[in-house]
């Protein structure tokens, strides 16, 4: 016995024995747990359809369920413990928005069981593992609504610089190219289920689909192939001429975007109202998220009239955490807001009559800043009655300043960084041997507090832009800037009055006010902003639409 103890041989024959039939177990286990998780997650699916097919049909819930599962495929296989009609409230706190019976429900909740069958769980006795999913669809009145302008007109040149700052590279659209995309809306649920088939999540929710990190190439592809299917084949082709110039950025999810409120949850949307968003609106928030360079460069050169050269600093904020760009709501708890945004136009003014001949001076530089603040809104009032749509948002626009002044646009990340403010130095206008003629002139867009907005039946139907401006806005900036110039002038060390070269220099930087308000507004229309206003329109209103709901 002793020597029988001692002995080691056959020891790792036992030892793989017992691994053996542990690692049996352990796969058993698995094969039987994957079965149990596949089929709950059909099972979920299935319960989520019915409950928005019983809510749609809120009068014969049970005969909605019933048909469902059979649709599914799943008639012998899973029942319905529960068909519960009742009323959704979502201002009550989570545990208690849904309650059961009342005379005028608006909700159901609906349990699903189903028997998952088990393979080696039969070895223990247990033929099947009872799988139970819950879920809750009320129907709901949803508003979509964005901030963002569409333009009657665009200058091309400009245009071209912005995407070309944006991509990094050069982009050279024709100016029919960006009429198209302004004058062409996109459907978002029609996107939303394009981009699906795309990135291959037929299985997923549309906001899990959002969330999904895609190159910015393919983004825009699936923005293509939507517009191509609406018929807007114009716009299709100049999105697609966009494509190649994004090769190199870095990939983005559209969530910090669109915000689809309760059709987000769904993997499917009931016919409606479609939720629309501007396409060109769309490209320039993608591009403008997406990674990119965030301070845009771009000299416009010298086709302005009444300015010599213009050069064109953009500096463009992050979207401040969960505040998208357009969202689907029917409460006022989402705000969206735009990006603050700074803005820089180093500008030279060609010098004429006394002030050329006299002191020999070409040009006098003309730089004009601009800081704003993000715009915001949110939903105020939704009403669907007897067919007839009407809301109201509340807008409170960017507020900011804007300066005729010196400011530092290298390095990149100074000017880039929104939350420090540039340092705003007197200009050199003339810097000509020893005559030195310095500007300065500021003013302060006033504070504003929420404005109503109301949208009728007719506005919300042909999706009205419309423009709210805070108290005491100014919109012929640079003219009113120019209008106000402090004017220094210096012959070496000795400081002169600004009687004769100041009032020549004011002169000539106040006729340059009206051409220099003219590139200063191409510029913020085309990023969707304005100078102490917000462009505000209501893309769709969905009236009784079936949604799920926690």
């Amino acid at each position: 016995m002793r020597s029988l103890w001692r002995d080691r041989r056959g020891a790792v024959t036992i030892l793989v024995a017992v691994m053996l039939v542990a690692s049996m177990a352990s796969l058993a286990f698995a094969v039987d747990a994957a079965t149990v998780f596949a089929d709950g997650r059909r099972l979920q699916g299935i319960a989520d359809a019915s409950a928005l097919s019983a809510a749609a049909n809120i009068s014969a819930p049970t005969s909605a369920v019933t048909s469902t599962i059979s649709d599914n495929g799943w008639a012998s296989r899973a029942t319905a413990s529960e068909v519960t009609t009742g009323s959704y409230d979502v201002s009550a706190a989570m545990a208690s928005r849904f309650t059961a019976g009342g005379s005028t429900p608006n909700a159901v909740r609906v349990t699903l069981q189903s028997d998952s069958p088990l393979f080696f769980g039969k070895i223990f006795g247990r033929n099947s593992f009872r799988v139970s999913r819950t879920a809750t669809a009320t129907k709901v009145d949803l508003a979509s609504f964005s901030l963002g302008s569409r333009l009657a007109s665009l200058d091309g040149g400009i245009a071209n610089a912005l995407l070309s700052g944006l991509t990094g590279t050069t982009v050279n659209l024709t100016l029919m190219d960006y009429q198209a995309l302004v004058d062409a809306d996109i459907d978002l649920l029609a996107f939303s289920k394009i981009l699906q088939t795309q990135l291959s999540a037929q299985a997923m929710t549309f906001e899990q689909t959002l969330a999904i990190s895609n190159s910015v190439g393919n983004t825009l592809g699936a923005i293509a192939s939507t517009l191509d299917a609406q018929g807007s084949t114009t716009a299709a082709a100049a999105v697609r001429k966009i494509v190649p110039s994004t090769i190199g950025m870095s990939a983005t999810s559209l969530s910090a975007l669109i915000s689809l409120g309760p059709i987000g949850k769904q993997d499917h949307a009931a016919p409606g109202a479609p939720i629309n968003a501007n396409s060109w609106d769309l490209i320039q928030a993608l591009l403008q998220t997406s990674g990119g360079p965030r301070q845009i460069t771009a000299n416009l050169g010298t086709g302005i009239p009444g300015l010599a050269n213009v050069k064109l600093y953009i500096a463009i904020g992050d979207r401040m955490v969960n505040s998208p760009w357009l969202t689907v709501t029917n409460s006022g708890t989402t705000v969206i807001r735009t990006s603050q945004t700074r803005i820089y136009l180093d500008t030279n003014v060609l010098s004429v009559g006394l002030l050329s001949s006299l002191y020999n001076v070409a040009s006098i530089r003309l730089p004009l800043y601009v800081e704003l603040a993000e715009a915001q809104a949110k939903l105020s009032t939704l009403s669907c009655v007897s067919g007839s749509k009407t809301a109201a948002l509340l807008v409170k626009p960017g507020i900011g300043h804007a300066s005729i002044a010196e400011v530092p646009t290298t390095p990149a990340s100074t000017f880039t960084n929104q939350t420090v403010a540039l340092p705003e130095t007197p200009a050199a206008a003339i810097n000509l041997l020893l005559l030195t003629v310095t500007i300065n002139a500021r003013t302060d867009l006033s504070s504003q507090n929420w404005q109503t907005v109301p949208f009728t039946n007719a506005e919300i139907s042909a999706q009205t832009v419309k423009t709210v401006t805070a108290t005491g806005a100014i919109t012929a900036l640079a003219t009113s800037l120019t209008k106000s110039l402090s004017i220094g002038v210096q012959l070496g060390a000795l400081k002169l009055p600004s009687l004769t070269v100041g009032a020549l220099v004011g002169d000539l930087l106040e006729a340059a006010g009206p051409p220099l308000d003219a590139v200063l507004g191409s510029v913020t229309n085309l990023l969707g902003i304005r100078l102490g206003q917000a462009d505000v329109r209501i893309n769709g209103v969905r009236c009784g639409v079936p949604s799920l709901v926690a």
